[in-house]
């Protein structure tokens, strides 16, 4: 079972069981139930959580079987686990009884235990407990000095600090034995400076099945880590993996002829006094084992030239340990800060937010890059780029530079001249050749430059009218667009725009010489001695189906106005509906609108270009949904826009039958 997986059948199993327990309380010592821990137990139900504040206490507790949490404030804070301290005085046995008991004890400094018989730290036969975050020193017990474990489910027994603890037999720092089918899962804890006079100095494990991964076992008397065979022959087995077992005063790994061991991997097992191994060939040089000075520091923390923490700060050390990123490639190192090198460091602090840094890698090379648009026109040209990666997980950003580069070839301009994403429309012209090149930035380290082919500036369109720049062009004057290739009209359509200042211009384009020339004609008179944009939008698409990327715009200016348009108007109704008039003194654009008595829009006619004089118009008396309006009087309104933007206005009743 992988240790991720087993944390997270561990959340699934406490997520339910805070759903069953909604009545779960928080017991906190000092508290209503007095001063000491024991009697705050003794109050307590399971599922109940015990938080006790910083201080000194000279207690013996007992769990009573209960399935409850004893916690300090914050377990997760050295100093705070410092000073929550359980003392047991050296004469009154166990400090803590978990007999029964599948409850946790987390965030304590617990020393002075015993002597006992089993497990002067903590003691728990036949439960299930989970023991994190505390720091054991000077317990005394004949076995499991600090802990002792027998029976049961599978206990866990994760970020502990067991140091200078003793057994008058065996496990100075910890004794486990489970019961059939379990598996004791100890890791991430730092075993150190124990004692037992017969064996396992520092831990001694007998269990059915044991997970013994990512710690640290050193300085122990006689052995580092005793494995001692199964009870239940074949059905488990032990694994050790991403633990560092050096400078024990006897053999580092010890394992008895009879265990199932699944195997040692990813470990560095150095500087036994007895020989790094007993039991098993030395397994030095395979699944990842090496046998080197870890380059520890006083508090056993991998020394790193990136960074090492010295219980703190991040110092930098002139030396890094071989054990960085040295675990198993499959092992979880998410919780490593950054550079953590995307694998796991062997030893206690393994995938803990205390763990070594490793040196920052740059971010790979781009794989490509491109200008935007692709065929660029005059405009804004746009660098993209994508596809670089971070060997540490970090974010990764681009930086972009561009030069120009000479017909005859080589560059006329250096790349650093034009910096960015972005080389802005006045720092080309048409004709000119360009080129992008772009790196990736993990905020510390770049990457090597990937360049693009370069790009040639060029316009969409053949030829327009009026010219960019005309002046005095006729109001009445239509636009027209040449284009160098055959287009898509409806492309055409939704991207040929004319603007009078931010407003748009309501036309429509349509084809006067197919796939190449487009006619755009305002659907009425343009404003007189004003400036209008013509704008091609980008995306225009080619009938091959080629996408025009860029923009393109054009300016001119109208003529000033010219003589007045007048007009008037006459409307007789038809058994149909009716039949206006136009009477013009001179040729212009005419709206017809038919409006109800209260002035609103029922109908109008096509908007008609008329020459001067007298017109006929034809409404078929039906409203804008195209159905036959209800008899009643009616308006007619004609607007007549004349050719240089001149305008009238003229309205006459109609009585519709």
């Amino acid at each position: 079972m992988l240790r991720s997986a087993f944390r997270w059948s561990v959340l699934c199993v406490v997520a339910a069981l805070a759903v069953g327990m909604a009545a779960a309380a928080q017991i906190d010592v000092p508290g209503v139930h007095g001063p000491t821990i024991q009697a705050a137990i003794t109050a307590a139900n399971d599922g109940d959580v015990v938080v006790v504040a910083p201080g000194s206490y000279a207690e013996s507790l007992n769990y009573q079987t209960k399935t409850i949490t004893v916690r300090s404030t914050d377990p997760e804070d050295p100093a705070v686990v410092a000073n929550t301290i359980l003392d047991g005085g050296l004469s009154n046995g166990s400090v803590v009884n978990m007999d029964g008991s599948s409850g946790t004890i987390s965030g304590f400094t617990i020393t002075n235990g015993g002597p006992t018989t089993d497990g002067g730290g903590v003691h728990c036969f036949n439960g299930v407990p989970t023991i994190t975050n505390n720091v054991f020193f000077n317990n005394r017990a004949s076995c499991g000095g600090a802990i002792y474990v027998w029976g049961g489910g599978d206990p866990i027994i994760s970020n502990n600090v067991i140091r200078g603890n003793f057994a008058d037999q065996f496990g100075g720092g910890a004794y486990f034995t489970t019961g059939f089918m379990a598996v004791i899962h100890f890791t991430n804890n730092r075993v150190t400076g124990n004692l037992a006079t017969l064996g396992g100095g520092g831990v001694y494990e007998q269990a059915v099945g044991a997970e013994i991964y990512s710690n640290t076992i050193s300085g122990n008397s006689p052995d580092g880590l005793s494995v001692n065979g199964a009870a239940y022959h074949g059905l488990l087995k032990t694994s050790i993996k991403d633990c560092i077992i050096e400078s024990n005063f006897g053999k580092g790994l010890q394992v008895a002829a009879e265990t199932d061991l699944n195997g040692i991997s990813y470990c560095n097992v150095f500087n036994n006094t007895s020989g790094n191994y007993s039991g098993l060939t030395d397994p030095t040089g395979t699944n990842g084992n090496i046998s080197v000075d870890p380059l520890f520091d006083v508090e056993y923390r991998l020394k790193s030239h990136a960074g090492r923490w010295n219980g703190s700060t991040w110092i930098i050390d002139a030396l890094t340990s071989p054990c960085l990123d040295a675990g198993d490639p499959t092992s979880d190192y998410s919780h490593e800060p950054s550079h953590n090198g995307g694998r796991i460091n062997m030893g206690f602090d393994g995938n803990t937010q205390y763990a070594s840094k490793s040196a920052n890698r740059p971010p790979t090379r781009p794989e490509w890059v491109r200008i935007s648009p692709a065929v660029p026109g005059k405009e804004d040209l746009t660098g993209v780029c994508d596809d670089s990666t971070d060997p540490d997980g970090d974010g990764v950003t681009y930086e972009y530079q561009w030069a120009k580069v000479s017909p005859t070839g080589g560059y006329l301009t250096k790349w650093v001249d034009n910096p960015g994403k972005v080389l802005t429309a006045d720092k080309v012209n048409f004709g000119e050749t360009w080129q992008v090149r772009a790196r990736s930035f993990d905020g510390t380290q770049y990457s090597l430059w990937k360049a693009h082919k370069t790009a040639t500036i060029v316009r969409m369109a053949a030829a327009v009218s009026p010219a960019s720049g005309a002046t005095n062009v006729p109001v009445t004057s239509p636009i027209d667009i040449t284009f160098k290739w055959p287009v898509n009209q409806l492309s055409v359509n939704q991207r040929l725009r004319v603007y009078q200042g931010a407003n748009l211009v309501p036309g429509a384009a349509m084809w006067i010489k197919p796939n190449l020339k487009v006619r755009f004609t305002p659907k009425a008179s343009l404003a007189a001695t004003t400036q209008f944009e013509v704008r091609l939008a980008s995306g225009i698409v080619c009938s091959t189906g080629r996408v025009l990327g860029w923009s393109e715009s054009y300016n001119f200016t109208t003529a000033g106005s010219g003589a007045a348009t007048v007009v008037t108007i006459s409307a007789a109704p038809t058994a149909m509906g009716a039949q206006v008039t136009v009477n013009l003194s001179s040729a212009a654009t005419v709206r017809t609108v038919i409006c109800n008595i209260a002035g609103r829009v029922v109908a109008q006619l096509p908007q008609r270009e008329l020459e001067a004089g007298v017109s006929s118009l034809v409404w078929n008396g039906k409203g804008s949904s195209g159905t036959k309006v209800p008899a009643g009087t009616y308006l007619v309104r004609v607007e007549a826009m004349g050719a240089e933007g001149t305008q009238a206005t003229a309205l006459t009743p109609l009585q519709v039958r």
